[in-house]
C-alpha cells in the first residue's frame, strides 16, 4: 500500500523518500534543521503519469507473480517434497514411534 501511495502521489509522505517531490514539498532530512532542495537539473523528482501507470502495472504483475510462486511452488511443491521424505524416515525408523501411544501387545 505504501508503495502505491508513494508512487501515484506528489505528497509529503512520497517527499520522505524524495519521490514524487518538487522543492515546494521538499522535507528536511534527519539530521539536518532545514529543507534541503532537489539538486537537478529539473528541481524536481515528480514522474510523469504515463512512467507512474506503467511503474504501478509491473508492482501489480511482481506481486501477482509472488503470490503464484508461493502458492504453487513454495506451499505446494516443496510440501510435497518433505512429506514424501517424512513417510520414508517415518516407515524405515522404528524410534519414531509415538511413546506416548500404548500398544496392544503391551498391554497383554
Amino acid at each position: 500500500v505504501l508503495h502505491f501511495i508513494s508512487t501515484l502521489t506528489a505528497s509529503k509522505f512520497s517527499c520522505t523518500w524524495r519521490l514524487n517531490c518538487d522543492n515546494d514539498h521538499v522535507v528536511r532530512w534527519v539530521t539536518s534543521t532545514e529543507p534541503e532542495p532537489i539538486n537537478n537539473i529539473y528541481n524536481t523528482t515528480v514522474m510523469p503519469m504515463s512512467f507512474r501507470v506503467v511503474l504501478v502495472l509491473l508492482m501489480i504483475s511482481n506481486m501477482i507473480s509472488n503470490c503464484v510462486w508461493d502458492y504453487f511452488i513454495v506451499n505446494k511443491t516443496l510440501l510435497k517434497f518433505r512429506s514424501y521424505f517424512d513417510t520414508i524416515e517415518d516407515s524405515l525408523d522404528p524410534s519414531n514411534a509415538n511413546p506416548f501411544l500404548i500398544s496392544d501387545k503391551q498391554l497383554d
